[in-house]
């Protein structure tokens, strides 16, 4: 009865615990800094010697931690060193922080009493590969399995070689919770693992650190190579990244974690988990690589965020956000970008992975460094994307525009801005703001979009319209030459182009008198093909909503649509040629009757 009242006494006490740390949380959250967890994982792979004790450290650069500590977490990986059952019989194991003594900044782990030769912890086990937090309901003296979390021992002052001591759970005085407090100047934790029992010898495969507490804000903040961070608020400290190093910010979905005080160092910051990573402050002394990863929100924040280093997105899964304005001069690869501030230009070269960028309504945003990579470039939102700059890109893949408005102005004509195989319009517009700016040999697609060549000339490889569609301005396929303002297409595919459905093709750039001349054309997906007089509202002249008729005078091989008045204009004018004879007539009456 006493051993329960006291088992019940500590969770109770633990869950206050958890409680308070709660509390902290949240005002954490509130108040803007940060609630950090750190965790670290050391590989070592040895041996522990038989009857002998091995000792790991892993230290933290100098006054570099959380400014307070407030939980820590162990886990142990261990196996057998032979390949069999371990039998370590009495195990014991402490971790260690800072320069302390006995019974200070020191947690016990592991003090076992001794159990059988043939078994560890009680069981008969191959490996151990268990976490210890003090916060778990079932003390690691209880182990029923390989795998799991379990408190840690916490007996401080029990001689594991000595006399036997059954265990008590009112004799947990060194738990985790011996670790918090202040980070100490000296970042140095050491595990310390022994088994103090003969027989078959373990190994320590590796060991991992988990480390709670406040961010420090200021000075600089090193989690240290191979560590993750993870948490939500604000980091006001400058984060390194070392020098060749990775590091990784990981934030849980629904949470966001800013870096305020920007970066610094050589090596790569990672980012990962499915919140928001706010790149943020200013980068001065950044030259690494920021590698975008999880399945959330890599958000720049600042022009000066990224500093001088690069930013590579691994997958598609991924955003990067930039949410400020201004020219972002660095090297980027991308799958998934959403541009949410006005005036971004990013002006650095950018490798597309079929790459699909997003402008907010009434935001204009530029891509004025080269394009390249094996992907295309597709532009969604309603905003308008600009694809400008001196050099002339050669990304190879497909093209779309899916919403809003994408602009081809290179700083001169003939430097080719879509250079993909395909360009699909799926309801967007394709706007020129220089002449010859699509590959002379991509591929046009109206698939209910506009193609806007806003008075300037240019040549594609093959037209297709597939749906409600609109052509304005000067346009030629490959091996055709404009007269005027007239349409020339050598080679122009309109078999998925279904007049059943009642689509309208519209020239919005032809009048009265003027031509369109299809050559080479496929007219395969219309209905009465032979007869193409007969689609008198399926191609529209003008953007005013009003059909013209068609007729044709082609030659051999040529097939010429011109816009001419439809019988319902004859008679308007006629009309209107009545009331003017009317007029005249009766002005010239009175002027007799004047006489």
């Amino acid at each position: 009865m006493f051993c329960r009242f006291n088992s019940n006494l500590r969770g109770s006490i633990l869950s206050v615990r958890n409680f308070l740390v709660g509390i902290v949380l949240l005002v954490a959250g509130s108040s803007g800094w940060a609630q950090l967890i750190i965790s670290k994982t050391i590989t070592e792979n040895q041996n522990i010697p038989d009857r002998g004790q091995y000792v790991s450290s892993f230290t933290w650069t100098d006054h570099s931690g959380l400014a307070t500590i407030t939980d820590v977490n162990v886990g142990l990986n261990l196996s057998s060193a032979s390949g069999t059952t371990m039998r370590l019989g009495q195990m014991y194991a402490t971790l260690t922080f800072g320069t302390a003594s006995e019974g200070s900044r020191v947690a016990v782990l592991l003090n076992r009493e001794g159990v059988s030769n043939t078994s560890a912890f009680g069981s008969a086990l191959q490996s151990l590969n268990v976490t210890l937090d003090d916060s778990a309901t079932t003390n690691i003296y209880n182990l029923t399995g390989s795998t799991g979390t379990y408190a840690a021992d916490g007996r401080l002052g029990v001689n594991p070689t000595g006399t036997r001591v059954a265990y008590s759970a009112d004799q947990i005085t060194a738990g985790l919770s011996a670790l918090n407090g202040n980070w100490l100047g000296s970042s140095v934790w050491s595990l310390l693992v022994a088994d103090v029992q003969a027989g078959n010898a373990a190994k320590l495969n590796s060991w991992s650190l988990q480390v709670q507490g406040s961010a420090p804000t200021s000075g600089t903040f090193d989690p240290g190579n191979g560590a993750t961070v993870s948490g939500a608020g604000s980091i006001e400290s400058t984060l390194t990244t070392g020098s060749g190093g990775s590091t990784t910010v990981s934030v849980a979905g629904g949470q966001s974690l800013s870096l305020s005080g920007g970066l610094t160092g050589s090596g790569t910051l990672a980012t990962a988990g499915s919140g928001t990573t706010v790149l943020a402050g200013n980068s001065t002394g950044f030259t690494g690589t920021v590698s975008v990863g999880g399945t959330g929100i890599t958000e720049v924040g600042s022009t000066g965020a990224l500093g001088g280093g690069t930013l590579v997105q691994s997958n598609g899964e991924s955003t990067v956000k930039f949410s400020a304005g201004g020219a972002f001069n660095n090297a980027i690869s991308v799958y998934n970008v959403a541009f949410t501030a006005n005036g971004t230009s990013l002006t650095g070269r950018t490798t597309v992975n079929n790459a699909t960028f997003d402008v907010a309504n009434g935001n204009t945003s530029t891509l004025s460094g080269k394009i390249t990579g094996s992907g295309g470039v597709t532009k969604t939102g309603l905003g308008t994307l600009l694809l400008a700059g001196a050099d002339a890109n050669d990304f190879t893949g497909a093209s779309a525009v899916n919403a809003g408005t994408l602009v081809l102005q290179k700083s001169s004509s003939s430097t080719v801005a879509i250079s993909g195989s395909t360009i699909a319009l799926n309801g967007g517009t394709l706007l020129l703001g220089q002449a010859n700016q699509i590959s002379d040999a991509t591929a046009v697609t109206l698939n209910g979009g506009a193609l806007n060549t806003a008075g300037f000339a240019d040549q594609v490889g093959v037209l297709r319209v597939t749906a409600n569609s609109t052509i304005s301005g000067l346009v030629t396929s490959a091996g055709g030459v404009a007269t005027g303002s007239d349409f020339l297409f050598s080679s122009v595919d309109l078999s998925d182009y279904s007049t059943s459905s009642g689509a309208v093709l519209t020239l919005s750039g032809v009048g009265y008198g003027q031509s369109v001349n299809l050559a080479s054309s496929n007219y395969t997906g219309w209905s009465n093909a032979g007869n193409l007089n007969n689609f008198t509202d399926k191609i529209q002249f003008g953007s005013t909503g009003m059909k013209a008729s068609i007729s044709f005078n082609g030659s051999t091989g040529l097939t010429y649509i011109t816009a001419i008045p439809e019988p319902k204009v004859y008679v308007a004018i006629g009309i209107l040629c009545a009331l003017i004879g009317w007029t005249e007539y009766r002005r010239r009456r009175c002027e007799k009757s004047a006489a």
